[in-house]
Formats: structure tokens, sequence, C-alpha cells
């Protein structure tokens, strides 16, 4: 009985791709419906408060008391349309939440990105070399675990509050935060400080994350046999 062969040529037998841990990561991030619908609004509120000098209807200070506590999606004495409103001074809500969108964000995501680059480092670290390393970053960890996180952004708000000089900053720090979140020196001076406060005191969750990734690295099989085949090769 005669048999066909389906073979492939070996020329045209092409192995497998093999996906990327970020490609990997992408396909993930893609199929799933709530981070995308998160990462739309996100973008949506990012692009509001970049685009806040030129979308706003009024500056984010200007008073006027003749248009005081306007509701929502009305129009004042003056005929102008108010979407959120004003408060007790006039100002217009709508116009104030674009601008102070900008400092929220950018505190949140200077203050996330000083945080995490401590608790990546020092994670990587105390995993990689451990012994003394280890217990030392440990150690210093749970020090400052500790530490009230609300309780001292209290504080230094009673502090900056009552007299903003008291903890200087270097003046091109605080004339840049100025110029970018269109504030005060002194409101940005504000700003400066919690984001020190949320970057001094916020890495240790990605810390811990990180050395217990390192730690688990260590273990794995691959690990063993690249150190036996160093030792063999030095041998």
């Amino acid at each position: 009985m005669a048999t066909t062969s389906t073979a492939v040529p070996a020329e045209t037998a092409r192995p497998a791709r093999s996906e990327s841990q970020g490609a990997i990561l992408l396909r993930r991030f893609r199929r799933h419906k709530i981070a995308m619908a998160s990462l739309a609004i996100l973008g949506l509120v990012l692009l509001l408060a970049l685009l806040a000098p030129l979308i706003a209807p009024f500056p984010p200070q200007a008073q006027n008391l003749q248009t005081r506590f306007v509701p929502p999606l009305t129009t004042d004495v003056e005929g102008t349309f108010r979407l959120a409103g004003t408060d007790h001074l006039g100002r217009d809500l709508w116009s104030r939440l674009l601008y102070a969108s900008r400092i929220s964000l950018s505190t949140a995501l200077v203050a996330t990105l000083i945080a995490s680059s401590i608790g990546i480092v020092l994670g990587l670290l105390a995993g990689f070399y451990g012994g003394w390393v280890d217990n030392l970053i440990s150690r210093f960890l749970e020090l400052i675990a500790t530490f009230p996180l609300l309780l001292l952004l209290l504080i230094l708000a009673q502090i900056l509050v009552r007299a903003d000089e008291t903890i200087p900053l270097p003046p091109f720090i605080v004339n840049t935060l100025a110029w970018l979140l269109v504030v005060s020196p002194r409101e940005a001076t504000q700003v400066a400080m919690v984001i020190l406060v949320l970057a001094v005191l916020g890495w240790t969750g990605t810390a811990r994350l990180m050395r217990g990734m390192v730690l688990s690295v260590r273990e794995q099989q691959y690990i063993e046999a690249g150190r036996a085949l160093a030792h063999r090769t030095a041998a």
C-alpha cells in the first residue's frame, strides 16, 4: 500500500517565534477589558489636565461675588454657562478642577516614579546579595513602614501653612513646579514636600515585591545550572 509524504522541506520549515515578556504582557493587557477602560479614562483625564490653560473657561483664581453658589449645568446672572457651578467666592469649579487635576496627577506620577525606583533598587540588592545586606535593608524597610503616612502629611501641611520657609527647597525646583503646574511658588513648595514625603515613605511595598521576586528567581533550576557551569569552567 502506497503512502504519501507531506513533510515540509527543511529549508521552508521555520521554528515558532517565542514571545518576549513585553509582548506577553501587552497581549494580556489588551484582553483585560477593565484595564483598557481604566487606561482610556486615565488618558482622558490626563489630556484634559494638559489642555487646562486652553479649555478652562476662567482662570482658577478668578473671583466674582455676583456669581456665587451657581448650581452645576446652569447659567449665572451674567449669562455664562457653568458646567460644574461656582463656589462661595464665585470661582468657576470646572476651571479649578482642570487645574487641580494637573497638580494631583503630577504629584502621583512623580512620587510613584521616585518611590518605585527606590523600592526596585533596594529590593534587588536585598534579594541578590542576601546575608547582612538583606537583613539591613529589611530592618530599614520595617522601620519606614511603621511611620504613619497620613499623620506625617497632616503635620507637614500645618507646618507649610504656618510658615512655608521652615523647610527650604532649591529655587529652581520650586520655580519649575510653579511653571509646570501653573501655581504660585508657595503652592509649588507644598506640592514638592508632599511628593518628597510620599516618595520617601511609599517604596516599602515595591521593595518587598522585588525582593520576593529575586529570591524566587534565585531558586530556579537554570540559575543553579549556570552556577554549576561557572564553577566547572573556573575549575
